[in-house]
């Protein structure tokens, strides 16, 4: 699966489901899409 895709689904599901406010799904995708760049820029994503 698509690591951009994954973390789409997933603000997706915290948005519709958890009704987490935008400035929360705002940040958790600035992070994630942070630790993700972290992780391939190491070679560390599968």
């Amino acid at each position: 699966m698509d690591y951009q895709h994954a973390l789409d689904e997933f603000l997706l599901y915290l948005d519709v489901e958890k009704n987490y406010f935008k400035n929360t799904l705002t940040s958790y995708g600035s992070d994630l899409t942070f630790f993700m760049n972290f992780l391939q820029n190491r070679d560390r994503l599968f």
